[in-house]
């Protein structure tokens, strides 16, 4: 996927203008249910594991450090949920750092002088 994240390429085929909520799953019974599956489901070799902090940094938001919707991902409700119980492993063990970084701010620019 070079320097993207997965998703970035993907984009979800519907008619209309706004997109559909999201699908519940993209396999169904070992197949894959649609011709548009999410970019977890598509590529086999991409698994969500607490593990795999590569690919979990790939759907945190670099500003506030929140999982980003899968309106903007694309992923299903499946591993969308799959998805969220690695990310929370990964911060209990200590994987994923997940503090905001602070501002220092020069109180003195502010004060009358």
């Amino acid at each position: 996927y070079g320097e993207d994240p997965v998703w970035v390429r993907y984009r979800r085929n519907f008619k209309g203008q706004f997109a559909p909520k999201t699908r519940k799953t993209c396999i169904r019974q070992e197949k894959l249910s649609t011709g548009n599956p999410c970019p977890i489901c598509r590529d086999e070799y991409l698994i969500l594991d607490c593990r795999n902090v590569v690919l979990l940094r790939q759907f945190i938001s670099p500003f506030n450090g929140a999982i980003l919707p899968t309106e903007k991902t694309g992923l299903c409700q499946h591993k969308h949920r799959e998805l969220v119980v690695a990310i929370m492993k990964a911060k209990d063990y200590g994987l994923i750092k997940f503090d905001v970084p602070s501002r220092e701010y020069e109180y003195s620019d502010y004060q009358k002088s």
